[in-house]
């Protein structure tokens, strides 16, 4: 499931949180997030394993931007959480 982050992870800038990078990142949210198996922390795992970013490697500029998109992953799932409960 996580493959739908490759292409975006291909990109040069896709650390730099451009808003087309961003963007790029939330079209390929958009294809998982609401399969019942996603979990945010999994994505972060497999985007530092497309990458060979080592998981204790909190230093480095691509590893905190994996951070970031996964708590953005996180914030996400929480909100579409609500909107089912409310249906």
């Amino acid at each position: 499931m996580y493959k739908a982050f490759d292409t975006f992870l291909q990109i040069e800038t896709w650390y730099t949180r451009h808003p087309t990078d961003e963007r790029r990142f939330f079209e390929a949210l958009y294809e998982v997030v609401r399969n019942p198996k996603f979990n945010a922390d999994d994505m972060g795992a497999y985007m530092r394993k497309k990458l060979s970013i080592d998981t204790n490697d909190d230093d480095n500029q691509f590893s905190r931007a994996i951070d970031r998109y996964t708590a953005d992953a996180w914030a996400v799932t929480e909100y579409l959480k609500v909107c089912r409960a409310r249906e």
